[in-house]
């Protein structure tokens, strides 16, 4: 028995020296288009070409980078001497499993959701390429000399991508947008206004008041009422102040409807939230609150969020599924709850932080969009792998833009008002 498994260890070794003394570049170009693939599965951001966006990027990527190294090592087996059917089998079984680690490394990382279409589409493009050349009739030389040129070019042109197209960790936008100017400062609030929160109500409202149980009331009196239930042990009352979250999360059972339905009725928003971080280097980014279904771009209708040091907003428009913005330090304390506002109307959105306007852009494109099946979900993500660590305060989303100075006003009045 051992003296089999030597056999076959040493006949395994010298294969692979065979290979590697007949065509040291071919095995050179398997190794870097590889290392290529590994980067394209495991990058959150892909550049936009065209109508094209990052999405359809990563799934056209998995199909075709797949297939190419499926055939590379296809042409390295096939050199080292095994059968062609033999050959095809094994390196299908293995481009595949090469896909499937891809996906769990992507578990690992926080940046990506690890995807079963994504792992379905390596192993077809895998299976095509070893199919096709299976069956195909051509010069082995010939073959490995244009598979060793061509892959030198697709590794130049992946390399380039990603030094000089791939957007930078600051967000990313399938929109058109355009920087608009406005004042920095926050409008001033008069003092006899500063003691309380804007009059007309919200669509949702969750000021924590209740104190205790398993579920958070929606208290802004638009029928039907949200209410959240807790999700987890992680989640714990603040003494009706708020609710501290370390890996669980307060959703709604039933659909944001009634709030989808407003905001795309008016085409305007205020989402708005206190929270303060208990970590100030938690990603992902980490939910503070959200409408949506899961992590991934098409998956989400709009969200405030933490992303290290800075407020992350997300918001689905008309012209793209994934419009997103980080504003950095904003979470520069852990001792200090934060105040933050973000409102669209007439195709602009504005994000304010403690009462001041801090970004303003341009978006092409209206609120008429939303997917009207999402949950409303605070500290955490429907799907519970973006968990906000530290404590919500309130939560408020308007069917409307709040002025700069209601949001002045609001931020002025403090995460716990008098009622």
């Amino acid at each position: 028995m051992g003296a089999s498994g030597s056999v076959g260890s040493n006949r395994t070794v010298r294969a692979l020296g065979t290979i590697v003394r007949r065509d040291p570049l071919l095995v050179a170009a398997t190794g870097a288009w590889a290392v290529c693939l590994l980067y394209l599965g495991l990058t959150p951001r892909l550049p936009r070409i065209g109508p094209v966006g990052g999405s359809g990027l990563s799934l056209w990527g998995h199909a075709i980078g797949t297939a190419v190294l499926a055939a590379l090592l296809y042409l390295v087996v096939v050199r080292a001497g095994s059968q062609p059917r033999r050959a095809a089998v094994a390196v299908a079984v293995l481009a595949t499993l090469f896909g499937v680690g891809i996906e769990l490394l992507q578990s690992l990382t926080g940046e990506r959701d690890p995807s079963f279409v994504d792992a379905l589409l390596d192993a077809v493009g895998a299976t095509g390429a070893v199919i096709v050349l299976s069956h195909a009739r051509f010069s082995l030389e010939t073959a490995t000399r244009h598979a060793t040129r061509g892959i030198a070019v697709l590794v130049a042109v992946v390399i380039i991508a990603a030094a000089f197209f791939t957007p930078p960790a600051s967000g990313r936008t399938d929109c058109p947008t355009s920087e608009v100017d406005e004042p920095s400062p926050a409008v001033p609030v008069p003092q006899e206004e500063s003691a309380g929160r804007v009059e007309r109500r919200p669509v949702a409202l969750y000021d924590f008041r209740s104190g205790s149980g398993d579920s958070v009331p929606d208290v802004s009196g638009v029928e039907p009422a949200l209410d959240l239930r807790l999700v987890g042990s992680e989640v714990t009352w603040l003494d009706q102040q708020g609710l501290h979250f370390d890996g669980g999360a307060a959703r709604s059972d039933a659909p944001a409807t009634k709030v989808v339905e407003a905001v795309e009725r008016t085409e305007a928003l205020t989402l708005e939230m206190w929270a303060r971080s208990d970590d100030l280097a938690q990603g992902g980014p980490a939910r503070i609150v959200t409408i949506s279904e899961g992590g991934e771009e098409e998956q989400v209708d709009t969200h405030l969020g933490q992303d290290e040091e800075a407020l992350s907003v997300r918001l689905r428009a008309t012209c793209g599924d994934f419009n997103w913005w980080t504003l950095p330090d904003v979470f520069p304390s852990r001792v200090a709850p934060v105040h933050a506002a973000m409102t669209f109307a007439d195709g602009v959105l504005r994000t304010y932080v403690d009462g001041r306007l801090v970004e303003a852009v341009r978006v092409e494109g209206t609120l008429g969009d939303w997917d009207r099946d999402y949950p409303l979900v605070v500290g955490n993500e429907a799907t519970l792998d973006r968990p906000f660590s530290g404590d919500v305060l309130l939560v408020a989303v308007y069917d409307r833009a709040l002025s700069g100075a209601e949001v002045a006003r609001n931020a002025a009045a403090g995460p716990s008002p008098p009622g």
